[in-house]
Order: C-alpha cells, then sequence, then structure tokens
C-alpha cells in the first residue's frame, strides 16, 4: 500500500545525520589527535592504548571514553566505556550527539560505528524541537552513502514515534528501507509500528512488515499485514 503527501519530516533528520557526515568526510585524515591521562605504545605492534579521559579530535568533532586503541598499520581506533560523541556541521548548524558503549572509525574504508545501544540526539535549524534515535548498532558507510540502523530501532520527535528492527538510509536515492535486510527466518514476526502525536496529519498510526520511505517523491510504501489508523 502507498501513501502520497504524508509529511515525513519526523523522520527527517535520518536523512541529515547522514549528509554530516558525508559533508565532512574528505580524502584528508579524520583524526586530528588524541589526548588521554595514559599512554602505552607497543612498537612492535604498532598499537597505541590510551587509558582514562580520553578524548579523540576529528575533523568534525570530538569522541570522549574512558579507553580507546589506535591500530596504526590499519588505520583504525576503538573506543570502549561511556562514548560520548558530539559531531557537527558548520556548513548547515548541525550537531549530532552519540552515547554508546563502543565505538569503531576506520579511516581507510570511511565506515564508523557505534554499538552497544547507541542513543542518538539530533540538532538544527530545521527542526525547532531535537529528535532522538534509538538502536543497537549504528554503522555510517561514507564510500557507499549508506547508513544502517539494527535492531530495535526507534526514532521518536515532536511529530511522533516510529519503531521498527532496521532502517537503512541511501543517500544516492534518498530511499530509506524499514525491516528489509532481515532474511526470511526474521521478516515473518518483523513488525514496523508508528504513532502520530501531530494533529495535523491524516493518519493517526500504521502497522506494516516492511516500508519504504522515498524523500524525493515523499511517498511511504507499507507492505505485509498493513493496518493504518485514520
Amino acid at each position: 500500500m502507498t501513501y502520497n503527501g504524508i509529511s515525513i519530516k519526523y523522520i527527517k533528520f535520518i536523512l541529515l545525520l547522514l549528509i554530516l557526515f558525508q559533508k565532512n568526510f574528505a580524502d584528508e585524515k579524520i583524526i586530528k589527535k588524541i589526548v588521554s591521562d595514559e599512554v602505552e605504545y607497543n612498537r612492535k605492534d604498532k598499537t597505541t592504548k590510551f587509558s582514562g579521559k580520553v578524548k579523540v579530535e576529528l575533523i568534525y568533532g570530538t569522541i570522549n571514553c574512558q579507553r580507546a586503541v589506535y591500530d596504526e598499520k590499519n588505520y583504525i581506533i576503538n573506543c570502549e566505556s561511556q562514548v560520548y560523541a558530539v559531531l557537527f556541521s558548520t556548513k548547515d548548524n548541525t550537531v549530532v550527539e552519540i552515547k554508546s558503549e563502543f565505538a569503531k572509525f576506520n579511516e581507510i574504508e570511511r565506515i564508523l560505528e557505534f554499538s552497544g545501544n547507541p542513543y542518538v540526539i539530533y540538532t538544527s535549524t530545521d527542526i525547532t524541537k531535537q529528535a532522538k534515535l534509538y538502536c543497537e548498532k549504528i554503522v555510517f558507510n561514507e564510500k557507499t552513502s549508506v547508513m544502517l540502523c539494527e535492531k530495535n530501532v526507534s526514532f521518536i520527535t515532536q511529530d511522533g514515534q516510529l519503531y521498527c528492527e532496521t532502517a537503512q538510509y541511501d543517500l544516492n536515492t534518498k530511499e530509506l528501507f524499514l525491516n528489509h535486510n532481515l532474511g526470511d527466518q526474521n521478516i515473518s514476526s518483523a513488525k514496523i509500528k508508528f504513532v502520530s502525536t501531530n494533529e495535523e496529519y491524516n493518519i493517526k498510526s500504521f502497522v506494516s512488515t516492511t516500508g519504504k520511505i522515498n524523500f524525493q517523491q515523499d511517498t511511504i510504501l507499507l507492505s505485509g499485514k498493513v493496518e493504518v489508523v485514520f
């Protein structure tokens, strides 16, 4: 079932979140410097361990944590324990705050991951109130322009709440796929649920198995056991 003209501002921030990373990623080195209370360098393995009030300074923000390991051979940094990242774009005045247990950044592959029940707060001049994202893992891939949110995904804004198992946004096609990569074993029990808190919306809620949102066409395609409440 397809719905045209439905306002999708309540999940607009996921689109802008990926754009934030694509705008700031470049060929230049992303990690500027790392500071901490204690540093241990292993010359043989070419790894550096940081502990105590670790702060990783990036060209587009910072990642704070209690422990981190930087692999010089593979250009990978792993952060853990009380991870708190603040990422920003001066081009469109957007700020993203991410809290999680773990973070991993691969400078070669241009992939940034947050795991351990990451919690995202997005603030922008485009959205008057904060938008929030909850899930178990977030993966940003700058090379493919794809952002993947995995397991128990929740989008919450002033306009409503959207719940699903996975959400994948493709910046190239400007499409958001909901529950499209679960596999045959998990798709049977998968569910998408939206509950509106905005009285201006014609639809109060909907439930389905999978969904696809096209931001260019402003359409939502719902499939599998669709139930809509007006």
